[in-house]
């Protein structure tokens, strides 16, 4: 049997790379976002968590960790600072997803009182591990739902007056990011939260397409594309609270899917909060061709 060796994240770009090279590799495995995908983890590292590099540098190393097996990623525990991890490991490799579960147990969650960890509705083998364990399934974490961009709705007309871009030819960068702010009113997307989300390798203002009005964005969608693993998740959407409910997300995704269609990018995600969250009415209504619910179980300890 192959040696397996474990290791806290060092912060370095290249054993993030080494990561999200794993998470394309199973993201074909299982023909869906059974792990996390490329976007979320460079997301993790450089968008929603960014400001703990001056105020908590040691937050990456402690909360991402890694498998390998001969100088491979073989498999990730993840978590984004709270109480809940997620377990990453390729189809059916149950003994190094039963070491991940032990080792977030009795070290990684130590001193904590509880372990939660995130699993799908349909990934038997996880629940039934973390029933043996003694884990009790509690609140929805949301959807994940995959698109076949050939298939998903592409038209994308807009009232007079609006049009759609791409950020890079829109060109203002800072009304973009008080859109994003408006959208989900939380001030700490800022200025420095986007610049830093552009040190991802996967970003790309091409890739972000906005609907516009006199100069102004009024929703968007970025796209950030896996180009080694041929798929795309869509993250964020949103619409300035003045705009919603007038078709402008949905124009913006449809837009989305044509340009990965022609791009040779057959596969989309996109991820929603749990019902009764109405962004979840628009996803359904692009017809997506699979849907999975994530759950939290959780052991007191």
């Amino acid at each position: 049997m192959a040696r397996m060796e474990h290791a806290a994240f060092d912060g370095m770009q290249g054993t993030l790379n080494r990561c999200c090279c794993f998470l394309t590799e199973s993201e074909h495995g299982y023909s869906f976002l059974r792990n996390w995908s490329v976007a979320r983890l460079e997301d993790w590292k450089y968008g929603s968590n960014f400001r703990f590099e001056s105020s908590d540098p040691g937050f990456f190393s402690r909360n991402l960790h890694y498998w390998r097996r001969e100088g491979e990623v073989a498999g990730l525990c993840v978590s984004g600072g709270d109480y809940v991890v997620t377990p990453m490991v390729l189809p059916d490799d149950f003994e190094l997803e039963g070491e991940i579960l032990g080792w977030a147990e009795n070290v990684w969650a130590k001193g904590k009182g509880s372990l939660g960890v995130a699993a799908y509705d349909d990934d038997y083998a996880r629940v039934q591990e973390l029933e043996t364990r003694g884990f009790e399934r509690k609140e929805s974490r949301g959807f994940v739902r995959k698109f076949d961009t050939a298939a998903s709705p592409h038209e994308s007309e807009l009232p007079e007056g609006y049009e759609l871009r791409t950020l890079t030819e829109h060109g203002n960068i800072v009304d973009y990011v008080d859109a994003v702010r408006s959208a989900f009113g939380r001030d700490t997307l800022d200025m420095q939260w986007f610049k830093s989300k552009e040190r991802a390798p996967g970003h790309s203002r091409d890739w972000v397409i906005c609907a516009v009005k006199d100069e102004r964005v009024v929703s968007f969608c970025e796209v950030r594309v896996d180009q080694r693993g041929g798929y795309a998740e869509l993250d964020p959407i949103g619409t300035r609270p003045d705009e919603q409910r007038k078709g402008f997300a949905w124009a913006c995704i449809s837009d989305a899917f044509r340009r990965l269609e022609i791009a040779h990018i057959e596969r989309a995600y996109i991820g929603s909060a749990s019902e009764p969250h109405h962004s979840n009415r628009l996803y359904e209504s692009l017809e997506p061709i699979e849907k999975r619910e994530e759950f939290v179980w959780v052991k007191r300890l």
